[in-house]
């Protein structure tokens, strides 16, 4: 019972008309039929082939595609007039819940404010009425959806093997969900999942419009660049995001946060923006990154934004003179008998730079 072939039929109607799988016959007590042309089968139960059934006399006018297809509108049809649910998932146009009060929030599409999401309709919620061939708007569907009481427009579906929806039905404007079959594989696998999802290839839906506005959490959260100074004066850059952004690091006492675009290549480092920055809350702020004799090293670019983050240790050009090591900790400036503040100017040309720059500052309260 191992050697098969894919146009094998393995479903038939027996003598009350259900549906019934080769392997629940039982030739010795009913009759079975063919799906689609109606007229007798035979249960090939035998020890060689995989068990299937046969046609008693061939039928001119039956095909194994014609039998798929009505295979697939019968077990379509009893899975809708079952109790079990029978899920369409429709694209939608989705905007982030916080699009209102957001300040990264940008009016385009860039899957972190807006995207295209999926939103998931049980059928059987709107439609109580599951006809087989029936006629709406002067087009027949292969299984019609419709509502007794309520007046929602009827859901056709259509099912072929290699003659897809004609352009006048899909061009008509009438919901349209289209299945593709190939094998009984592919029908059983549409009624055991409960949900149905366009593919672009099984499966596609057709004028489907759902109304109101969809929002929700964005998939892809818009990335961000946060520059931090701790209670010891260390300094951090890294990476965060809209939705997470507002969460403080630990022992931080000033954070500043920044949306850059791509194209944005400053002179000066965010570390410097952020000091400044930081300066305008604290005139008695010392940091190595606001003297004088603070010298710029290589810029590097952080990998994400392509955006010029500095990681290098501060660079002292009076090391010599004052017998200290090359390289600085920020914080070692405010013990430092050398330390000088820059002139305003530079401040001005930092500022200056990021003006363009969304930002978001926020500053530890005092005690």
């Amino acid at each position: 019972m191992n050697n098969s072939s894919n146009k094998d039929q393995h479903y038939a109607l027996d003598s009350s008309g259900n549906i019934r799988h080769i392997k629940d016959a039982n030739p010795s007590n009913d009759e079975f039929f063919c799906l689609f042309c109606h007229r007798q089968m035979i249960a090939k139960q035998g020890k060689i082939r995989q068990w299937h059934f046969a046609h008693k006399a061939l039928s001119p006018n039956c095909s194994y595609e014609s039998y798929l297809h009505s295979l697939a509108k019968l077990l379509i049809l009893q899975k809708l007039r079952s109790e079990q649910p029978f899920g369409v998932e429709i694209k939608v146009p989705f905007t982030c819940k916080n699009k209102e009060t957001c300040i990264w929030y940008e009016d385009s599409f860039d899957e972190s404010c807006n995207w295209t999401g999926y939103k998931n309709y049980d059928l059987k919620k709107f439609y109580n009425t599951f006809e087989v061939e029936a006629f709406y708007d002067n087009f027949r569907a292969d299984i019609l959806l419709s509502n007794s009481i309520k007046k929602y427009t009827p859901v056709f579906i259509e099912i072929y093997v290699s003659h897809p929806c004609e352009h006048q039905k899909i061009d008509s404007g009438n919901k349209i969900i289209e299945l593709k079959i190939n094998s009984e594989d592919d029908i059983k696998s549409i009624i055991n999942s409960p949900i149905i999802t366009e593919d672009g290839d099984l499966i596609r839906l057709y004028n489907f419009k759902p109304k109101g506005d969809f929002t929700g959490p964005p998939q892809h959260p818009k990335q961000l660049v946060k520059f931090s100074v701790f209670e010891s004066y260390k300094m951090y850059c890294g990476n965060t995001d809209c939705q997470t952004f507002s969460c403080h690091r630990n022992k931080a006492i000033f954070e500043l946060t920044s949306d850059f675009h791509p194209d944005f290549l400053p002179e000066y480092s965010l570390y410097d923006y952020g000091i400044v920055e930081l300066y305008d809350l604290d005139p008695n702020l010392k940091v190595c990154n606001l003297c004088r004799y603070y010298r710029p090293r290589d810029i590097l670019f952080d990998d994400l934004f392509d955006i010029r983050i500095d990681k290098r240790p501060i660079f002292c050009c009076l090391y010599k003179k004052l017998g200290t090591d090359k390289y600085r900790d920020p914080s070692d400036a405010r013990t430092c008998t050398a330390f000088r503040k820059i002139d305003g100017k530079t401040m001005a040309e930092i500022r200056q730079e990021y003006k363009m720059v969304k930002t978001i500052i926020w500053k530890k309260p005092n005690d």
